[in-house]
């Protein structure tokens, strides 16, 4: 955060950052972490956008880790031999995974709206189990 905006633009591109610039933002914070949870995307690109911007870190950090593990999981044994994909496998996961994007950017809003609320009514809950 120290350099800002414009040392970001810099290293990513300005078209780069104008298309990931809105998914790094507080407002899309779950379609973030969708975006962490698939492979095959900038993470370079979203980990600098989101130094950047207003996401606090423990957030942040709970998004890189959450999302990435299962992914670094798979890459790992998929790597080391243990799981083995045959091209037809690797070709559904590529749909599957554009699949999601696609439904998590049309419905970014109602999924965020939708966990929200989930979060407020726990907290409620919560609240009136402690009083």
């Amino acid at each position: 955060r120290l350099f800002g905006k414009p040392l970001v633009r810099k290293m990513i591109g300005q078209a780069n950052y104008s298309k990931y610039s809105k998914l790094v933002s507080e407002k899309y914070s779950i379609g973030l972490f969708i975006l962490f949870f698939l492979p095959f995307f900038p993470d370079d690109i979203l980990c600098l956008l989101a130094g950047i911007s207003a996401i606090p870190f423990p957030l942040f950090l709970f998004f890189v880790v959450a999302g990435r593990s299962p992914g670094m999981l798979v890459a790992t044994l998929v790597g080391s031999g243990v799981i083995e994909l045959s091209l037809p496998m690797w070709i559904i996961i590529g749909i599957l995974s554009l699949g999601v994007v696609y439904l998590s950017i049309k419905y970014n809003k109602k999924i965020e709206e939708y966990v929200l609320n989930k979060i407020e009514k726990y907290k409620k809950k919560v609240k009136r189990k402690k009083t």
